[in-house]
């Protein structure tokens, strides 16, 4: 079995680098003090990813992120952004008035 650990976006390969399992079943040995953990949250989807998934924006959100994190600056990303607000506009997520 292949593990994964998050990277960050800016590299411009995947997102997601393999990790041994030796090294994460250290990093939950270190973070609750057992190593014999048999929680099976590491197959379990991020909850953020799960909220835009629901949205139908998945990758107008993940392709905003991805310009932030190459560039540095969200106002470099506005064509980004505006795609992803009209995304949510659409599929009746987003709502202007406060």
């Amino acid at each position: 079995m292949t593990y994964f650990k998050r990277t960050d976006l800016a590299s411009k390969e995947a997102s997601l680098q393999p990790e041994s399992k030796e090294t994460v079943k250290n990093s939950e040995s270190t973070s609750n003090g057992n190593s014999d953990n048999n929680n099976d949250d590491d197959d379990d989807e991020d909850a953020w990813d799960k909220r835009i998934k629901t949205t139908g924006c998945f990758k107008e959100n993940e392709a905003l992120l991805i310009c932030h994190a190459d560039t540095g600056d969200w106002r470099k990303c506005l064509a980004e952004m505006s795609a992803f607000k009209q995304c949510m506009k659409r599929n009746g997520r987003f709502s202007e008035d406060p």
